[in-house]
């Protein structure tokens, strides 16, 4: 999972600081290996005590990384972006750490956000629909909530599995394994009328009727969507 950039020009560093960013990077390093279901609650511990970080110090956190790492500085987005979050934290602050994703290509990414703004991506606010996300600690404030929808029909969501919209079909990312599922718009619709209760024969009889086609090859469509989403451990029956 990585979104490559252009190398950026190389930034000589205080010697003090070009060692903790290379603490940082050995840190994260094997938190990369971690499925999201682990990796989550070990940022949160990380997180805890420390104060929201501003973008500045976001962005000098990220910019150190990006001079200590090839690998982080061109395509290493998911070790940036936690060594980021990790330097951030020996400063006493946290940014918001944001595991997402698009389609329309697909493209899975991790990044770091500070004051509600994406720090140092050249690509637009909303380009990625976050997943999981880690912000900073707030007085009398509960943790955020998984992004999991479990249905209330014969179908429902795994509870290792996340979804989220992303304006041109949906997007789910199985938090056991690290795997990630695409949905162009037909196939969210779909899934969205069977977690909410439909049977797999009403949705297809809906499907056909919107889009014009016949209701046996839309039983087909969604019957063949549905087995490949429990085979991968997305669904599981009721």
């Amino acid at each position: 999972m990585s979104t490559p950039f252009a190398a950026p020009e190389r930034v000589r560093l205080p010697l003090r600081t070009r060692l903790s960013s290379l603490m940082a990077i050995a840190a994260a390093t094997p938190l990369t290996r971690l499925p999201p279901r682990l990796l989550r609650p070990i940022l949160e511990l990380a997180s805890r005590r420390a104060r929201p970080a501003s973008a500045a110090q976001t962005s000098a956190a990220r910019e150190a990384i990006v001079a200590s790492s090839i690998r982080c500085a061109v395509n290493g987005c998911l070790k940036r972006s936690i060594a980021t979050a990790l330097l951030c934290r020996t400063r006493g602050v946290w940014p918001t750490w944001q595991l997402g994703a698009r389609t329309m290509p697909f493209g899975a990414h991790a990044w770091v956000e500070a004051e509600g703004t994406m720090i140092g991506e050249p690509v637009p606010e909303g380009y990625y629909v976050p997943l999981i996300t880690v912000a900073p600690p707030r007085p009398g404030a509960s943790r955020g909530r998984w992004r999991t929808t479990g249905g209330t029909g014969i179908l429902r969501l795994h509870r290792d599995a996340l979804t989220a919209d992303t304006g041109d079909g949906a997007v789910l990312l199985n938090q056991r394994t690290g795997h990630y599922w695409q949905l162009n718009h037909t196939g969210a619709d779909s899934l969205r009328r069977l977690l909410a209760g439909q049977s797999v024969q009403d949705a297809a009889h809906d499907y056909a009727a919107e889009y014009g086609i016949e209701p046996s090859e839309a039983h087909q469509d969604i019957t063949a969507m549905t087995g490949q989403l429990l085979e991968a451990g997305f669904l599981t029956r009721a």
